[in-house]
């Protein structure tokens, strides 16, 4: 291989990888959404109700608008990272309750 297909490979992967470790993922696994164990703690704002209401909260929490939150609440699967895999979790949640 010349030298700029290797960079241009070398800087793809670099890419991906950068993607991946950002929480940026697009095809997330099953064995990711490990969830709580009760599901009262997908209750976010803690008024009793699991509801879009908190789907919101995590969302903006994700997007960086949200931050006078215990950040705690926002790990749904209890991983310590919190990304798109919880607000997943919690948006399958609130769908299969429709």
């Amino acid at each position: 291989m010349n030298k700029k297909v290797i960079f241009l490979l070398s800087l793809f992967s670099l890419m991906t990888l950068s993607m991946v470790n950002s929480g940026l993922k697009f095809n997330i696994h099953s064995a990711d959404k490990v969830v709580k164990a009760s599901v009262s703690d997908y209750d976010i704002n803690g008024d009793g109700v699991i509801s879009s209401v908190d789907r919101t909260l995590e969302l903006r929490y994700l997007n960086g608008s949200l931050t006078a939150y215990d950040v705690s609440v926002f790990d749904l699967n209890d991983n310590g990272i919190i990304n798109r895999v919880d607000y997943e979790i919690l948006n399958d949640y609130i769908n299969s309750q429709i």
